[in-house]
């Protein structure tokens, strides 16, 4: 037999105060640590961010059946040219989706007292959740064929264990701002478009993943306190395919600007995580 080993009234104490509705309890975005914050300090902070007339736009009505008749269009017409059978089609079309939801991870290890928080959309069961499985799969190794690709953790550290540094070296880490909602959609298609170009696909499956990926980005639409927003610039954390598109958008700015740069000859090893960047 095993005692429990709280009292009635501590037992009780996490299920009142998950219903406490003053307060919000998020996971924090690095860490693992767990956040109990004002409700009100947690809108504030999201209604911030919608702000940004440059990233996010307020809609007037729910945009879920347009963006359903596009998306319909666009598998329609790849189905009777043959680029994807009945049962891809039937895959990538959701046929009752949910309304995608915008929340935010508290970023304690920046401020305790008014963290700023990491935009989040909760995408899964909405009408772009298997598009982007779909285009996840697609996109997924061209992101591996990356000079400064890193897997993991567990992969950068068994690299370091094999560099033998030379006298004088400086180790420097670095990391793009806000680097997801800061894509072009323009950049990012074409970089995508480069790494698509002359490979097993034909240009007609090119152009439907294309057509695809530009549906994801710019309807990439959610709701916060019964108002749509939709979001102009940049990819949403939460879908599928965002990982390795930012991925690609960054190697692609590698090949354009770091490597053929003349300063690049003074680093001795560079790698790269997503936007975490370390070199020597």
């Amino acid at each position: 037999m095993h005692k429990n080993n709280l009292s009635k009234h501590e037992a009780m104490a996490p299920k009142e105060l998950a219903k406490n509705s003053e307060l919000t309890i998020k996971q924090a975005d690095k860490g693992g640590a767990v956040v109990v914050m004002n409700t009100s300090e947690y809108v504030k902070e999201i209604l911030r961010q919608l702000s940004d007339q440059g990233v996010y736009c307020k809609l007037s009505n729910d945009p879920k059946f347009e963006f359903l008749r596009r998306i319909r269009i666009i598998l329609d017409a790849a189905r009777e040219q043959g680029i994807i059978d009945e049962k891809l089609h039937a895959f990538l079309y959701v046929d009752r989706p949910r309304t995608p939801v915008i929340y935010i991870l508290p970023k304690i290890h920046k401020c305790l007292t008014s963290p700023a928080g990491r935009p989040i959309v909760s995408g899964v069961g909405s009408l772009f959740s298997q598009i982007a499985i779909f285009l996840d799969k697609i996109l997924s190794p061209f992101v591996k064929s990356a000079k400064s690709y890193i897997r993991d953790s567990a992969h950068f550290l068994n690299i370091l264990e094999q560099i033998q540094l030379p006298e004088h070296a400086i180790l420097a880490s670095f990391d793009v701002v806000s680097l997801y909602t800061s894509i072009a959609h323009t950049r990012g298609l074409e970089a995508v478009r480069m790494a698509l170009a002359g490979t097993q696909y034909s240009s007609q499956c090119q152009e439907f993943f294309i057509s695809l990926l530009n549906m994801v980005l710019t309807c990439n639409y959610f709701l916060f306190q019964d108002e749509f927003h939709v979001q102009l610039r940049g990819t949403a954390m939460g879908s599928n395919v965002a990982p390795n598109y930012a991925n690609i958008f960054m190697s692609h700015m590698e090949e354009q600007l770091i490597y053929v740069s003349h300063h690049f000859g003074q680093v001795l090893q560079r790698w790269r995580y997503i936007d975490n960047v370390f070199l020597i």
